[in-house]
């Protein structure tokens, strides 16, 4: 669980934004993968119709064979077109193998191969195809030699084509190996990034569940600490009720019933009787007065600013409190006062209420706690929809881990019933310093409630 007065949210945002960089990861690796793949497809259909010229290639050598051995058979002008029609359709498509294999070097070697053997046919039959074209009588020139000849260029083209093929074959298995590979790394990052992701969002969920439980937590210990301090002060005010002015007014009491006794005695003596119980029923009055006040200071009703110079000028000789109330907080209050319309409101009596026991309280623990003398009070408006009060000391501070008090944490709740904030930080030897800030309406509103609205981030 969380440490109080630390937020989950920057866990929260990390967590999220490694979500954010996981499904981008994704993405661009899916990008990348995807257009991989597609490249191994276009590599495959290219390969696939070299594949298909090679074996147009074996076609059209097979026909060129076959038509110049009959043309030297029995030389005649359809035949001798025939052949060149066949030859050409030969050196045709060697040109277009020879194309592509200069946009993938390891074809190159082979495709090379092809053009020589297509070029040995040119040169070594070139002058028996002349012969035959101006011979007249008709006689056949396909002698054994020569047909020998024509039979070894013709295996020099089938192996050629063989070797051409083969090589495609190898590079369409690259291709495809290269693809099984390709989707492989897909699918693992698919599987790393989904169980990355799937942690993450376990992450997320199980801080989510930790801080609402710190919240429900956090909410009942501020109630616990609410009632624990409303029962403190009215034991508190029982103790003194029952202590103080009970037992002073049964004493009074019992001398008044001895002055009307002594009464037809002795009535000098019985008026001096009346007259003393008369002035220490002042003082019971007094602490009557000073009760009521510790129940709920009258004194608010004068304003912020006045309630918490009466609080000053209460305390102990010995504790020096420097109050700065900022000129608008003092305006705002006044209008009261003056009856004035313009303006913001004052201040709404639960702020005022609780801004003054914030001070009451953070000064008792800096006298009592923080073995302090003099404590700095400063009463501003960060915005105009904002009031804030910080009290501050150089004392003893706080210790790491350290928890407030019941008062504060019993404040704490108060302040964050009104939608405001309410900070306590401090370092050993260092002093410390509590911070709270509340909303509060700009404009008078019908029911004369201050909306509830998030304050700006404490510095």
């Amino acid at each position: 669980m969380f440490p109080l007065g630390r937020s989950p949210l920057p866990v929260l945002v990390t967590a999220f934004g490694a979500i954010l960089v996981t499904l981008a990861v994704m993405v661009m690796a899916s990008d990348s993968v995807g257009r991989a793949l597609v490249a191994r497809h276009e590599n495959e259909v290219q390969l696939a119709e070299l594949l298909y010229s090679t074996d147009r290639l074996q076609t059209r050598v097979t026909e060129q064979v076959n038509a110049y051995t009959d043309f030297l058979r029995a030389p005649a002008p359809i035949r001798l077109q025939l052949y060149r029609a066949a030859h050409q359709a030969v050196r045709d498509q060697v040109a277009r193998l020879r194309e592509a294999a200069r946009q993938r070097p390891d074809l190159q070697p082979d495709a090379e191969r092809l053009e020589t053997v297509t070029a040995r046919w040119e040169a070594e039959l070139r002058e028996v195809t002349r012969q035959a074209v101006e011979r007249q009588d008709g006689s056949p020139l396909l002698t054994p030699e020569l047909g020998a000849l024509i039979d070894e260029l013709a295996l020099s083209y089938t192996d050629a084509i063989r070797d051409y093929a083969e090589t495609l074959e190898d590079l369409r298995r690259d291709n495809r190996q290269t693809g099984q590979t390709l989707a492989d790394q897909f699918q693992a990052v698919v599987r790393i990034g989904g169980g990355i992701g799937a942690l993450l969002v376990l992450g997320v969920g199980l801080v989510s569940i930790l801080t609402i439980r710190r919240s429900l937590w956090e909410l009942a210990l501020s109630r616990r600490a609410i009632v624990q301090a409303q029962e403190s002060i009215r034991r508190d005010v029982a103790e003194r009720l029952h202590g103080e002015v009970q037992g002073k007014l049964l004493a009074l009491e019992l001398q008044l019933r001895q002055a009307l006794a002594q009464l037809d005695r002795d009535t000098s003596g019985a008026r001096q009787s009346i007259e003393a119980i008369a002035e220490r029923l002042g003082v019971v009055r007094d602490t009557t007065r000073a009760v009521s006040h510790q129940l709920h200071p009258a004194i608010l009703r004068m304003g912020l600013p006045a309630a918490l110079r009466s609080l000053r000028d209460g305390l102990e000789p010995s504790v020096s409190v420097m109050l700065e109330v900022a000129p608008e907080i003092e305006q705002r209050e006044l209008r009261r006062s003056f009856g004035v319309a313009e303006g913001p409101p004052p201040l709404p009596d639960e702020v005022r209420l609780t801004l003054y026991r914030l001070v009451q309280e953070g000064v008792n623990n800096a006298v009592r706690h923080g073995g302090v003398r003099e404590v700095g009070v400063r009463v501003w408006a960060p915005r105009s929809d904002q009031v804030a009060v910080s009290i501050e000391d150089q004392g003893r501070g706080l210790a790491r881990g350290t928890s407030t008090g019941l008062g504060l944490a019993s404040l704490r709740g108060a302040v964050e019933a009104l939608g405001g904030q309410l900070r306590v930080s401090g370092a050993p030897g260092r002093g410390t310093r509590v911070v709270g800030i509340i909303p509060v309406a700009t404009s008078s509103s019908p029911n004369g409630h201050s909306p509830r609205e998030a304050p700006a981030p404490m510095s």
